[in-house]
């Protein structure tokens, strides 16, 4: 049974700060019913909680597996039926975590976007604009998409040095 400290009993005798719920009556842990403390569900007050909007961590996690089922596929056709060598398949692996963990911190740390953006030194910072900053919304946020898992493809060819251009992928 699950008790919930409140202030004292209030009975000749009962010191008890301890109390349990049970059929919207509150008890103190001593078994004394205390009055005026009583639960009930108002029929008037039903479904007034609004409406949300949520995905669920379940369905977050189905599409994530989803889009490493069809990575993996990806990877498998160019092993097999392409020809590119059987270590490409760990080396976009090891891309798909990299870009899994730069992801997961953008969600997690959101006063990144009050940040300034970081440059190698030798980059030029003063031809930023406003209209130049690159911010996405909306459908863009979705991520990842499937255009993303060729382009991880393609980063692992690169990485491997094979000689491989974009069009290969198309065909």
């Amino acid at each position: 049974m699950e008790y919930i400290t409140r202030g004292v009993c209030g009975q000749e005798g009962c010191r008890e700060r301890r109390y349990y719920l049970d059929n919207g009556l509150w008890f103190c842990r001593r078994g004394h019913q205390q009055e005026g403390r009583q639960v009930e569900e108002d029929p008037e007050d039903f479904n007034t909680q609004g409406r949300t909007s949520r995905v669920k961590k379940a369905a977050a996690e189905k599409s994530q597996k989803i889009y490493q089922l069809i990575l993996w596929k990806q990877c498998h056709a160019l092993v097999h039926h392409r020809g590119f060598p059987s270590q490409f398949e760990p080396v976009v692996r090891d891309l798909w975590a990299l870009r899994l963990e730069t992801y997961a911190e953008k969600i997690n740390d959101p006063s990144e976007q009050d940040e300034e953006p970081e440059f190698f030194s030798s980059q030029v910072t003063s031809g930023l604009d406003g209209a130049e900053d690159i911010k996405f919304r909306g459908r863009q946020a979705t991520w990842p998409r499937l255009i993303d898992s060729i382009a991880l493809c393609y980063l692992g060819a690169l990485l491997m040095r094979l000689p491989v251009g974009v069009g290969d992928f198309y065909r």
